[in-house]
């Protein structure tokens, strides 16, 4: 109540009229009815001022909140000095930056889903647009075997593509949700490697293209295996699809005390500057990307490794080749 400045008024107004009563009673005593009765009335007067002043400033808040519910922007508010208005003017502030951080937030969730949803639309829009049309082709009984077994070919291909993406859309809204529970098991790096190149040995073998694995095979890490190695693997399969025949994709992994690291190194043609800073990004694709590049493999990858409280970092990219870094660190207990 003290810190109420109206009442500290009130307060020393009182008092003064109360000093100044008793001192021109003790001088006129004659008089001291009219005098009573014209402190009465001064304090009254200034009461009601004081009031009516008051409620004049709650009516301008109450005029901000209306304003701000029928979607203004402004978060101008005059500032009050100390006393009780001061606490609901704090109040009303904090709530207002607090309303328009979640709506810039809210915005910013749906930018980002309207991006998301045409850019989702647009990469099945084509694999399914070439089927549809290979399929309109295998209908025709006059097509010759060699051509329906291309289309054959290029139909399963462009399945398996669909697959694929719907698969790590998949994941990508449930990590986007936090839907996955991540365990916190430990595993041989040189298993996570293993399982993660498992399938792209073959395309490799096919393209001509080495895979060489360096590291400890005693060298134990903790995590979620599983969804580590869909990390390490998609970083795999850029290397490998950015790599010449006769080139080299190496893995090789160390650790110390704070983390274990995961050097993924290809022999391709490296990535321009101008791509560098958007490659983890969803849906980019680079200048050197092959027709079949969707632009989500390292964006997962990197989605991953920071849920599970890794880093990942393009170490160097030159002509010669570019080298991914992966950082897992320890949970310190």
């Amino acid at each position: 109540m003290w810190k109420n400045r109206e009442f500290k008024w009130l307060v020393a107004a009182a008092a003064a009229a109360l000093i100044t009563a008793v001192i021109l009673c003790v001088r006129a005593p004659a008089a001291a009815a009219q005098i009573i009765t014209l402190e009465l009335a001064v304090m009254t007067a200034l009461y009601i001022g004081l009031t009516a002043w008051r409620y004049y400033k709650l009516r301008n808040l109450s005029d901000y909140l209306h304003d701000l519910s029928d979607g203004s922007e402004s978060l101008a508010l005059k500032e009050y000095k100390e006393g009780e208005l001061s606490y609901l003017q704090s109040e009303i502030y904090k709530l207002t930056v607090k309303l328009q951080e979640q709506a810039e937030l809210l915005q910013k969730d749906k930018n980002y889903l309207a991006d998301a949803i045409s850019d989702i639309s647009h990469q099945l829009k084509t694999p399914v647009t070439s089927m549809r049309v290979m399929t309109d082709l295998l209908a025709d009984s006059r097509l010759p075997e060699e051509k329906r077994a291309q289309f054959t070919k290029n139909l399963e291909h462009q399945i398996d593509r669909l697959e694929w993406l719907v698969t790590a859309l998949l994941k990508m809204a449930k990590l986007d949700a936090g839907a996955v529970q991540f365990k916190n098991e430990s595993f041989p790096v040189r298993s996570l490697i293993d399982r993660a190149s498992e399938h792209l040995l073959i395309p490799m073998e096919l393209k001509n293209v080495a895979f060489q694995v360096h590291g400890a095979p005693t060298l134990v890490m903790a995590g979620d295996e599983a969804w580590l190695s869909e990390a390490v693997a998609n970083i795999l399969k850029n290397c490998m699809e950015h790599t010449p025949p006769g080139g080299k994709v190496t893995a090789a992994y160390e650790q110390n005390a704070l983390y274990t690291q995961i050097r993924i190194s290809d022999t391709g043609s490296g990535i321009a500057p101008e791509d560098l800073p958007y490659i983890f990004d969803r849906f980019y694709k680079g200048k050197n990307v092959g027709a079949d590049s969707v632009g989500i493999g390292l964006a997962m990858a990197k989605q991953i490794i920071q849920k599970m409280n890794g880093t990942i970092q393009v170490e160097k990219t030159s002509a010669s080749g570019t080298v991914f870094a992966v950082r897992l660190y320890r949970s310190l207990k």
